[in-house]
C-alpha cells in the first residue's frame, strides 16, 4: 500500500530506466520511482508491510537495488522498526555538494552507525543501480552492510529484544525528505544464514501500473 499525505505532489511511477555501463548497473531495469514534481514536496511512503509486519527470532538480511537520480538532494531511503518501539533503523542519503563523493548511512535509534558506503557522484544518475545488503544479527548484536557484493562494513550493535518488524521506502513520520531515487527487488530472509538465497520475501517492484506491490515469495499483496 502506497502512503500518500494529502498535500503530496510526489509521483511514484513504475518505470523502464534506459541501461547504462556502470558498475552495479544490471541490465533488466524496471523499479518504483520517487520524483518530485516540485522542490520540498511532502515525501510519499512505500510501506511493504501495511496489514502484517515481518515476524523474526534471531536475524533477518534485507537486499534490494537502489539508483539515486541525482547527487543533490539529501534524504531516507529505507526505514524498520520494530511494533513496540524499542527498535529503528534508517538507511539515509548524504550529499556533498563540494566533494566528489557523498555516502549512504545506516542510523540505529537515532544514533548514526558505523555502516557508511561512499558513492562516487559519478554513479548517482538515473538508470545506475546499486546493489544494497542489510544483515541484522539480534542474537549476536551485529550488523553488517554490503554495497555492490563487495564492500562491506560492520558494526556491533545492543539490540532491545525484537520479534516484528516493519519495512517502509521514502520518508517516514519523523523523516519527510526523500531523494529523487528508484528501488526495486526488495528481498527478505529471515533467522537463516547471510548466505541463503531462499527468500521469504521478495517485492520486485516490476509491476506496470497501480498502487500494489506484489510479495511474490509469500504470494501477498502489499
Amino acid at each position: 500500500m502506497f502512503r500518500k499525505c494529502c498535500t503530496s505532489v510526489l509521483w511514484l511511477v513504475f518505470i523502464t530506466l534506459v541501461p547504462s555501463q556502470l558498475s552495479g548497473q544490471r541490465k533488466d531495469s524496471w523499479g518504483l520511482e520517487f520524483i518530485e514534481e516540485r522542490p520540498n514536496a511532502i515525501e510519499t511512503t512505500l510501506d511493504l508491510t501495511p496489514d502484517s509486519l515481518i515476524s523474526v527470532k534471531e536475524s533477518m538480511l534485507i537486499e534490494f537495488d537502489l539508483s539515486i537520480l541525482n547527487n543533490r538532494n539529501y534524504g531516507n531511503i529505507a526505514f524498520l522498526h520494530d511494533d513496540k518501539n524499542q527498535f529503528e533503523c534508517n538507511l539515509v542519503y548524504y550529499h556533498h555538494s563540494n566533494k566528489d563523493t557523498s555516502f549512504l548511512q545506516l542510523n540505529v535509534n537515532k544514533s548514526p552507525s558505523k555502516i557508511i558506503f561512499p558513492i562516487a557522484k559519478g554513479n548517482l544518475h538515473r538508470g545506475n543501480w546499486m546493489s544494497i545488503q542489510l544483515y541484522f544479527d539480534f542474537a549476536s548484536h551485529l550488523i553488517s552492510g554490503t554495497l555492490n557484493d563487495t564492500f562491506l562494513v560492520k558494526d556491533t550493535m545492543r539490540f532491545p529484544s525484537v520479534s516484528r518488524l516493519a519495512v517502509q521506502f521514502g520518508g517516514y513520520e519523523q523523516e519527510r525528505d526523500t531523494p529523487p531515487m528508484a528501488i526495486r527487488d526488495v528481498r527478505i530472509i529471515k533467522d537463516q544464514p547471510i548466505s541463503s538465497h531462499h527468500y521469504d520475501h521478495r517485492w520486485k517492484l516490476n509491476e506496470a501500473d497501480g498502487e500494489a506491490a506484489n510479495d511474490e515469495a509469500e504470494k501477498s499483496i502489499a
